[in-house]
């Protein structure tokens, strides 16, 4: 991940913009992994090369990499599976980073629900939870958006590469949690779009 702040990805990566939450949760995990000071580093790096030339959505990102107008994008797996399945024949393929000797593996989103102490009609939303956290309502979502499901009994769509394949950065939620004030400040202080 590190790479892409190298000058000779300068106009050839895309992004979102540094508010989208994946983004402040992937900064968050590098901080955690490889220190404050990388994490700043890296951030300049990128600022330098996409300038303020950023996306609001990833799916923008996806589009515009498999146009060959960026080389790279920085984007979840998901998206780049839904530009697949209106166009087959893309040029992209999924590089999960990371995952070489030594490599701080990769920063692991996951998804969450919650019922709101003020929801109007709290018995609909906590069906609606139970719902999603069912073993038919991890199946939609895992082979409708391809994500991973949380239950051990649903099977990831069979695309993805097994989530056990994959080396995670080993960084508590809990501590990401406590430094997303801090990578927000960082993101503040380079300035980035």
């Amino acid at each position: 991940m590190f790479d892409l702040a190298d000058p000779r990805w300068r106009g050839q990566l895309g992004i979102t913009h540094s508010a989208n939450e994946s983004f402040v949760a992937g900064l968050s995990v590098y901080m955690a992994k490889a220190g404050p000071e990388a994490a700043e580093r890296w951030l300049r790096g990128l600022k330098a090369n996409v300038g303020s030339d950023v996306y609001t959505r990833h799916g923008a990102v996806v589009a515009d990499v498999a146009a060959g107008r960026r080389a790279v994008g920085l984007v979840n797996h998901y998206y780049v599976f839904r530009h697949l399945a209106e166009s087959p024949d893309a040029p992209l393929r999924i590089v999960v980073p990371d995952q070489g000797e030594g490599g701080l593996g990769v920063a692991w989103n996951i998804a969450g629900i919650a019922v709101s102490r003020h929801a109007r009609n709290r018995a609909a939303a906590e069906a609606f939870v139970a719902f999603v956290l069912s073993e038919e309502g991890q199946r939609i979502f895992a082979d409708a958006n391809m994500e991973y499901p949380t239950r051990n009994d649903v099977a990831a769509h069979p695309a993805l590469p097994a989530s056990g394949d994959i080396r995670v950065a080993d960084v508590p939620l809990g501590e990401l949690a406590a430094r997303r004030g801090v990578a927000i400040e960082l993101i503040d202080r380079v300035g980035m779009p």
